[in-house]
This record gives C-alpha cells, sequence and structure tokens, in this order.
C-alpha cells in the first residue's frame, strides 16, 4: 500500500508541475501580447544594404562620350519651330558666354533677405500645401501647354520613372531624355521604357564639373540617394558632368527645350547656379524643380535658393510655387 501511495503522490506532483509550467506558458503569452505595442516589432525591420559592383569597362569614363545630339530641325543658327507650322523664328539663337548674374540690386538684395529670413516659415508652409492630398501632382499635370509629339522634354533625375511614365503617356514627347547617375535606377529606367523609341536614358547627374562620388544607397531602393546625404563613402558610384558640357552636346542651343523637370536629391543648386551663368537659360521655355533645402552637406541652401529666385525672375516668370518645395518658371517673351 506505501509503494502505491507513492506512486500516486508522485503522479500528482508531476501533475502540478505540469500544471505550474502551462499556467507560467499561458501568462507569458498574455504579457506578450498585453504588453506596449512597440514590443513586438523589436529587432523585427532589418535595414538592406546596396553593395554595387563597379563596371571595368565604364570606370575611366565621365560619361559624356555616351551623350548624342538631338535629331532636330535648325537651319542657319535659326530655330525651325515646327509646332508653329514650320516659321522660322526671328531671333538668333543665344551661344553659352559668361554671364555676370551675381551683381545684384538693391531690390533684388531686400528680396533675398527677406526670402531667406523666412525661411522656416515659407519652407514648413510649402512642405504642408504641396504634400497635402494628390497637391504634389501639379508637378506633372501642370503642363498642359506641351504638344503632343512636337515637344522635348528633359528629366533631371528619373528615380524609378513614375513622373516619366506620366509625361511620356501623357504629352507624348517628341524626345524625352532622363538623366539617372544610380546604376541600378537607371537599368530600372532603362527595362520600363525599352519599347519607348521616344525615350532616351542616361546614366549622369548634371552639375557644375565633371566629378564622381562613391555612396550608400538610401531609400527603399536607393530612390533617395545623394552625394549631398550622408557620410559620402560607399560602393556605389554616382557620376556628375558638367551641365553645359552635357547641354552643348545634346545640341541645346540649336533647339529650344520644353520643359525640364528636375529632382535630383540636392543637385538642383549646382545645375540651375550653372545654367543660369550662361545664355542657355534662354533655351528652357520651362524650367521646374524639387527643391531640398535640409540636406546636410549641402552648402548654403537657403539662401543659394534665394538668390536662384532672383536671378531665374530675370529671365523667366513663376506659373506655379511651393516655396522652398516645387516650382515652375516660364520663360517670359514666350
Amino acid at each position: 500500500m506505501s509503494y502505491l501511495r507513492k506512486i500516486m503522490q508522485s503522479t500528482i506532483q508531476k501533475r502540478h508541475i505540469l500544471i505550474a509550467i502551462l499556467i507560467l506558458v499561458l501568462l507569458i503569452v498574455i504579457l506578450q501580447f498585453a504588453g506596449p505595442h512597440y514590443c513586438r516589432y523589436i529587432d523585427i525591420k532589418k535595414k538592406i544594404e546596396y553593395i554595387c559592383i563597379e563596371d571595368p569597362d565604364t570606370q575611366n569614363k565621365t560619361g559624356l562620350e555616351d551623350v548624342k545630339p538631338l535629331p532636330l530641325v535648325y537651319q542657319n543658327n535659326y530655330f525651325i519651330d515646327k509646332s508653329s507650322g514650320g516659321k522660322v523664328h526671328a531671333k538668333k539663337l543665344y551661344r553659352p558666354s559668361t554671364r555676370n548674374d551675381l551683381n545684384f540690386t538693391p531690390a533684388e538684395k531686400s528680396h533675398i533677405h527677406s526670402c531667406v529670413n523666412n525661411f522656416k516659415s515659407d519652407w514648413k508652409k510649402g512642405q504642408s500645401d504641396f504634400w497635402d492630398g494628390d497637391e504634389q501632382y501639379i508637378r506633372r499635370t501642370h503642363h498642359k501647354y506641351l504638344i503632343p509629339r512636337d515637344n522635348v522634354m528633359i528629366e533631371v533625375g528619373g528615380n524609378v520613372g513614375e513622373d516619366a511614365q506620366y509625361y511620356l503617356d501623357t504629352y507624348k514627347p517628341k524626345h524625352y531624355i532622363m538623366l539617372e547617375p544610380l546604376k541600378l535606377l537607371y537599368r530600372k529606367l532603362q527595362q520600363r521604357f525599352k519599347n519607348y523609341t521616344n525615350a532616351i536614358t542616361y546614366n549622369v547627374g548634371l552639375g557644375k564639373r565633371n566629378e564622381k562620388f562613391m555612396i550608400k544607397m538610401e531609400g527603399n531602393i536607393g530612390d533617395a540617394s545623394s552625394p549631398f546625404f550622408g557620410s559620402g563613402e560607399g560602393t556605389c558610384s554616382l557620376k556628375v558632368i558638367n551641365a553645359i558640357d552635357f547641354f552643348s552636346a545634346l545640341g541645346v542651343g540649336n533647339f529650344m527645350v520644353d520643359l525640364i523637370t528636375i529632382n535630383c536629391e540636392g543637385c538642383e543648386y549646382d545645375l540651375l547656379e550653372t545654367i543660369l551663368s550662361t545664355d542657355l537659360v534662354y533655351h528652357f521655355k520651362h524650367i521646374q524643380f524639387g527643391t531640398h533645402p535640409t540636406l546636410k552637406n549641402l552648402a548654403d541652401p537657403v539662401r543659394r535658393y534665394c538668390q536662384i529666385q532672383e536671378r531665374l525672375s530675370r529671365t523667366h516668370k513663376l506659373t506655379y510655387q511651393y516655396k522652398f518645395t516645387w516650382e515652375t518658371w516660364k520663360l517670359k517673351d514666350i
């Protein structure tokens, strides 16, 4: 009997231990799901790091070697505008020349001073208004002046091709030039628009001089990468070429660009300053750009933006603006 009693006591003890373990497990589960929401996501998200393998065939090239002039009609330094029935423009073509646009008048200096002082409030309002619902798409829908199959468009910062898709399908340009310096995005653009005979893609960025940066890929698939953001170290090369050299190689100066749209994560400052330093500025009927004034490696972005405003206002006029965010300027004499 004593032997049987011991067995029963042992079984009861094991049962109690098992019940205690089950209760403990249940408590852990309850605490896990009843605890603070953020605890469930600790160490779940993992940062993706892209490692680029450089193509030895392109490492020693600037990128300018691949640029080909557009086959547009021009005659004896006069541009033939087919949209006006093939009539020849009365005005001779402007050629690149040095312009001294940094000599600001007292009125312009006053505007620049006010622009700089109002940066915080203007930038906050511009961001709030532009990113409110569908308002941001004004950068696509604003350009109804474009004549289908008879316009030239240049996009600096092709990214993943969302804007380009809209422009190509809606405005049907005769020539659509995309520039994307990141190889990963460049290849995606090539694949996406391989059946568009009017689309040309170049694997370069534009700036004041020929440069090469080594960067880390930022954003979902590198779509927020910039030499003006982060440490500046990485395995991915980003080539920038002199903007005037690029436009000259493309043939700008022998024809007008109907729209240049710029969204290049900080390069807009160097690019616009370079365009404004030459008479090529007269060959851009419409200039649209996004502004990135808070990138930490940009030099004096607020003052430079305000100076660009004054310089642009000499040749162009605003058609829409979300200050320090997005805007478009139209050439005054068209």
